[in-house]
């Protein structure tokens, strides 16, 4: 599980201007502690960043279909998926109701 606390924050705004200049790096979505985040590097450098809110904080998603869409949105098509230790919301309604 990822441990985002560490990392820097970055907003989308902010990363759609490190895309259009053709910097960022390294994109996936893995699971964090509340749920998947989106991690990056930005130009050459080996330092992570994470996905933040417009108004702070870690922007955290409840499926990959979600992270997907904003990385296209941002023109980012290609990205690694991490789901070891992941459940779909899908899944946890599934097991509930057993």
């Amino acid at each position: 599980m990822m441990m985002v606390e560490s990392l820097q924050e970055v907003s989308a705004k902010v990363m759609r201007e490190f895309v259009a200049a053709g910097g960022v790096r390294d994109v996936r979505v893995e699971q964090a502690d509340k749920g998947l985040v989106i991690v990056f590097n930005v130009g050459s450098g080996l330092n992570e960043r994470v996905l933040g809110q417009a108004r702070g904080g870690v922007r955290y998603f409840q499926s990959f279909d979600g992270a997907a869409s904003v990385l296209q949105g941002m023109g980012i098509v290609e990205f690694i998926a991490r789901s070891a230790n992941w459940v779909p919301r899908t899944a946890k309604s599934a097991s509930a109701q057993e």
